[in-house]
């Protein structure tokens, strides 16, 4: 008989011959989410040994030791030792203490090295056997992006094979936080009707991996289908979804991870996501926005040179292009390129060009742009090092992350404008990134960042903050744990620059390129890519981070020359208009469609600030919108005024056919005053609007 831990939410039960989690039952909907047991896992390991870094500790193959209560909802799983498929029995005691805290089920694991090779991975908890009920809509895998919304991915009806099949034996993508596409150490897994939150729970930042499987494999490779039997010629079949931490921990050390959480709960993915929130709301503390920015709801992004010379704008030009900018309603312009080297040229040194002019050309043009009343931000990055630099081999190399043979971990760099860029040899400037955990290249990253701070800019935007799949570092002369997280780094590097940027200047703003959740903390505006598809990632961009987090501001850039849509996306989820005509090379002259419908948005959201700028994001939560053609391409959002509590209703048309729909709001009977852009007047309505194609309006309840 299986052991049984259960509560009035959950039912867990264990196999109490090797502790695999046999059971996870939803009592609330009745919703036994380990479909097909027999691909149930406990604990698995991965101890490296010579010849055999691949020597694995399977679940199945380990004997639990003791099954004890701890209490009415917490008991503790033991083994004494484990097996390995090559090594044998190893000297290396785990113990899984789980407990239940209404609908969430905790795991915490502890391991004790006894053994003489490390332990390199921990995988639980393992939700062998998952599948969606029977009859209901395939689940999806959710992780938080750069971009500000999620990447999705779908268990069905086909699965891709993310990872490649000559690495693995069977179909499987894998989701790692802190990557650029995973910056919240959570997933969910939701059909929009049930759904699942598994997240680790940790300030510590260390790396967690989401792992998805599909056992045994393809019904059909063709087409990546997945097979909707349990078993397949006697072969059990479903998905495994692993939770993998990577400890490194050392012979003789002992070692207990960050707790593991998982949530089952019904609804959308806002439902989930109030999980992480909850959680969030312990640790996570927002730097405040210099007053001036709090108003800027409008950027101009402007390149002037590429690590290829293109040398765009000389420094002295800039003034020209900030005054024309600030008649169209820019409120602050992102410089790209400015330093040496272009962008992405010459990292991390923060010098000026003597191509473009002067220290004193650019410390000018920036004076005199700031006195138009347009704020400059000069982009900046300290995350890897260009190799082509003079002083890399003396000065840089020495603070590179280096990988397990003691090799600078490379990337190949970003190409601009010529094919021989592109092609990834020839003119290339290839890099290696840089370790945020040595304190000595930490030192060096401020003495260039001086140099920045010493123009007299009003901010800085830090490209590329956690954009990058390269997280561990194995230096010792670093002075961190051996496979360490560098993201902890990038954290304690957030913290010297915003303490050497609030000396230089109080009212000094940072601004980040994809911030992790963490660096929020420091960064208190994003900037991000939210238009459809980037990436890959979603179909649909969905403002998840807005609803996470209404305090944080968002800029998302436009680069069409007749981007309506994208001006109402920023109207909807209160993201800050960033225009980047040319894909930030040109000038707002040269796209005036965009500026112009651009500028009228503006006009309403100052009118209606209050509201749909100050006030707080819900996402669809408070309304619904009924009555619009399924085909149509409908986006709505609700804002609460903090003042008066009363709820705006933002409504975009992203269609090409006049769309008509009922706005409702949850528990009122409220009728509205009805804005459109573009006009001045107001009428009143009982919630029925019409609005024309690629367009919008707002709602304010009366």
């Amino acid at each position: 008989m299986n052991y049984r831990l259960e509560n009035d939410y959950i039912a867990v039960e264990f196999d109490p011959e090797t502790g695999a989690l046999v059971g996870l039952l939803n009592k609330q909907n009745d919703w036994q989410v380990i479909r097909q047991p027999k691909l149930a896992m406990g604990i698995r390991l991965t101890v490296p040994m010579p010849e055999h870094r691949n020597n694995r500790v399977l679940s199945e193959r380990q004997s639990l030791s003791s099954y004890g209560q701890l209490g009415s909802n917490k008991v503790k799983l033991k083994w004494d030792q484990v097996e390995g498929d090559k090594s044998g029995v190893l000297a290396i005691k785990v113990e899984l203490t789980v407990s239940l805290e209404a609908d969430q089920v905790h795991f915490e694991l502890e391991i004790d090295n006894q053994s003489p090779f490390i332990v390199e991975e921990a995988w639980a908890p393992c939700l062998g056997g998952l599948r969606e009920q029977k009859g209901e809509a395939h689940l999806s895998s959710m992780s938080m992006t750069m971009c500000g919304g999620f990447r999705e991915v779908s268990h069905g009806p086909s699965f891709p094979n993310q990872l490649g099949y000559w690495g693995t034996d069977h179909p499987s993508f894998l989701m790692t936080y802190p990557e650029s596409s995973v910056l919240t150490p959570f997933i969910l897994m939701t059909n929009g009707v049930n759904g699942i939150y598994l997240g680790q729970h940790d300030q510590a930042q260390n790396i967690v991996n989401f792992l998805h499987e599909l056992k045994p494999g393809y019904g059909d490779s063709k087409h990546g289908r997945v097979m909707e039997e349990d078993e397949i010629d006697g072969i059990p079949a479903g998905y495994v979804v692993s939770a993998i931490r990577l400890p490194f921990i050392q012979p003789g050390e002992s070692m207990t991870l960050a707790p593991m959480v998982i949530r089952l709960y019904e609804g959308t993915w806002h439902e989930g996501l109030k999980t992480y929130m909850d959680w969030r709301k312990t640790w996570h503390v927002h730097e405040p926005l210099p007053a001036w920015a709090e108003e800027i709801d409008c950027w101009m992004t402007l390149h002037i040179n590429s690590p290829e010379g293109c040398c765009q704008n000389s420094y002295l030009e800039l003034v020209d292009i900030a005054r024309e900018a600030k008649e169209r309603g820019v409120g602050a312009i992102q410089l790209i390129g400015w330093a040496r080297g272009g962008q992405d040229g010459d990292e991390p040194f923060q010098d000026i060009n003597p191509q473009l002019g002067t220290w004193e050309d650019l410390q000018s043009a920036i004076q005199q742009i700031e006195q138009l009343g347009v704020r400059i931000y000069l982009m900046c990055k300290f995350k890897w090092a260009d190799r082509t630099t003079p002083e890399y081999k003396a000065e840089i190399e020495q603070h590179t992350m280096k990988d397990m043979y003691g090799d600078p971990v490379y990337f190949q760099g970003y190409a601009y404008q010529t094919i021989t860029q592109q092609l990834g040899g020839g003119s290339r400037r290839t890099g290696a990134m840089l370790c945020h955990l040595s304190s000595d290249y930490r030192k060096l990253a401020l003495r260039e960042l001086q140099k920045l701070l010493d123009l007299g800019s009003s901010g800085l935007l830090y490209d590329e903050l956690t954009s990058d799949e390269r997280l561990l570092c194995f230096d010792p002369t670093h002075n961190h744990r051996y496979g360490e997280n560098n993201v902890k780094g990038s954290t304690l590097l957030a913290e010297e620059i915003h303490k050497a940027a609030k000396a230089h200047n109080p009212e000094f703003l940072l601004a980040g390129e994809g911030s992790n959740d963490h660096l929020t903390q420091y960064y208190p505006i994003n900037y991000v890519r939210s238009t459809d598809k980037w990436a890959g990632w979603e179909i649909n961009h969905r403002a998840a981070w807005k609803f996470m987090d209404p305090a944080m501001k968002i800029a998302t850039c436009l680069t069409g020359w007749d981007d309506r849509e994208m001006v109402n996306q920023c109207m909807a989820y209160g993201y800050i208009i960033n225009y980047e005509p040319y894909h930030f090379k040109g000038r707002l002259t040269d796209y005036p469609r965009t500026v112009e419908y651009g500028q009228q948005a503006q006009q309403l959201r100052n009118r209606l600030k209050e509201y749909i700028w100050h006030g707080t994001f819900q996402d669809t939560m408070g309304a619904t919108v009924a009555g619009a053609n399924p085909q149509q391409e409908l986006v709505y959002s609700v804002f609460i005024n903090s003042a008066n509590g009363k709820r705006a209703v933002v409504l975009a048309n992203q269609s090409l056919e006049v769309l008509e729909a009922q706005v409702t709001l949850a528990n009122s009977e409220a009728s509205f005053q009805l804005y459109r852009v573009g006009q001045d007047e107001s009428e009143s309505s009982e919630g029925y609007a019409v609005v024309q194609p690629r367009s919008l309006i707002v709602l304010i309840e009366a």
